[in-house]
């Protein structure tokens, strides 16, 4: 008995290594079948073979209900509360007053009450520890600054009667996805960055995957839409108005949200069907799509992958067709100018929008729009780095820095703030 707990224990401190893999042997050793060397009695193959292969008559199939102690496994350790946990085929102790059953250890295949629950570990920057002070406080200001740019500029936009017009009606749409889009992974990164193991069940990870899947989605659909109103605004000003209708503008805004939750729901749904094999470690900071799919395992799997490629393709290329129809449109109208005040107008008014473009499409294309068996973890998440948590926090910077209604919309709420406070 001791021996087996022992053994269970050294088997457990070695599957924690990540550099060691155990397999099954897929053939028979012929060693086993050579008679030993001072064997008292005939060697027979066929009795070799029957104890080396055959099933041993003590084992259950279903769980001692007498049992003294219950051990779980899924051919891994981890860390739990400060505590190794290690885990081997489930086994059973029997109770030693039971005379039916033998002494030694029983071995179950069903799944007890206390089976552990399949998880995922994220290890985030861990193979980078002198870099990780400097990536938690750059996390850290980059949230605060995400959460306050972008709180700031939602309220701004609903306040002030004149940023009600269709370019502040979707920065403000623009900005709650930003904001959510942070959240839904800074948290977690920064509990990652200051020690802490992540661990996260499957269903947390498909909920993260689905929830930044969707605000991303969101966010390049809204960056479309944002470039088509600039194109109106500057290729048709006369019929802006007209073009931009707040009817239109709803709708378009409707048409983002549902398009950006549609594509998460219909990816989220073709990965949670996939089997996912073991080890469940991502080298990554939270669940995203191609590091999940670098676990995908079981038949269909390329059909699968090459359906969420293709769903992957619409959602990044066909706005960015839309942007770069709608600049080109822009650029001409720009050259046909004979004002320099108009140039330096239209610039200054889709500069700042182009800018956000780039830096999202950029790191959002290199990360999704590559085969998953080429992604490479190490470098994918250093770009989602840069599109979940600088960006959004730029944002707000880029679109109010040469800003004047917005910098005039602030004052005049820090000064009614002002005044509120000296009233009372």
């Amino acid at each position: 008995m001791a021996l087996l707990v022992k053994d269970a224990e050294y088997q457990a401190l070695l599957l924690n290594e990540l550099k060691v893999t155990f397999r099954p042997l897929a053939v028979l050793n012929p060693a086993t079948l050579l008679p030993e060397e001072l064997a008292d009695h005939p060697h027979d193959c066929g009795e070799v073979l029957a104890q080396v292969t055959g099933i041993r008559p003590d084992l259950r199939d279903t769980p001692l209900l007498d049992a003294e102690m219950t051990l779980f496994t899924d051919g891994s350790s981890y860390m739990v509360d400060g505590k190794r946990t290690g885990v081997l085929p489930h086994f059973q102790l029997p109770d030693s007053h039971d005379s039916h059953v033998p002494s030694q250890a029983l071995f179950s295949s069903q799944e007890a009450n206390h089976s552990t629950e399949e998880r995922f570990l994220l290890l985030g920057f861990s193979d980078w520890p002198a870099l990780q002070p400097a990536l938690s406080a750059l996390v850290l200001l980059c949230y605060l600054l995400t959460l306050a740019g972008n709180s700031t500029l939602v309220l701004l936009a609903v306040r002030d009667p004149r940023l009600h017009t269709p370019m502040y009606y979707f920065l403000g749409h623009l900005a709650l996805v930003d904001a959510g889009f942070t959240t839904s992974v800074a948290p977690a990164l920064l509990a990652s960055l200051c020690g802490a193991e992540l661990w996260l069940p499957r269903a947390g990870c498909l909920a993260q995957l689905c929830t930044s899947l969707a605000l991303g989605s969101v966010e390049c659909l809204l960056l479309a839409v944002m470039a088509l109103d600039r194109a109106a605004a500057v290729v048709h000003p006369l019929r802006h108005a007209e073009l931009a209708s707040p009817r239109r503008c709803r709708a378009l805004a409707c048409a983002s949200w549902l398009g950006g939750l549609a594509n998460s729901a219909a990816q989220s749904a073709l990965l949670a069907a996939r089997p996912l094999c073991a080890p469940h470690q991502l080298d990554h900071f939270f669940c995203e799509l191609p590091a999940l799919l670098q676990l995908a395992c079981g038949g269909g799997r390329d059909a699968t992958e090459r359906q969420m490629f293709a769903a992957r393709v619409v959602i990044l290329l066909l706005p960015s067709a839309v942007i770069l129809a709608s600049y080109g449109a822009v650029a001409r109208a720009i050259c046909g100018m004979r004002s320099r005040g108009g140039r330096r107008k239209a610039l200054g008014t889709c500069g700042s929008h182009l800018t956000a473009v780039c830096l999202f499409y950029g790191s959002a294309i290199y990360t999704y729009l590559q085969p998953t068996r080429r992604y490479d973890q190490g470098r994918g998440k250093f770009a989602s780095l840069f599109y979940t948590v600088v960006t959004p926090a730029l944002n707000p910077l880029i679109y109010t820095l040469r800003n004047k209604e917005v910098k005039e919309a602030a004052r005049k709420l820090l000064g009614s703030v002002g005044r509120g406070q000296a009233g009372r």
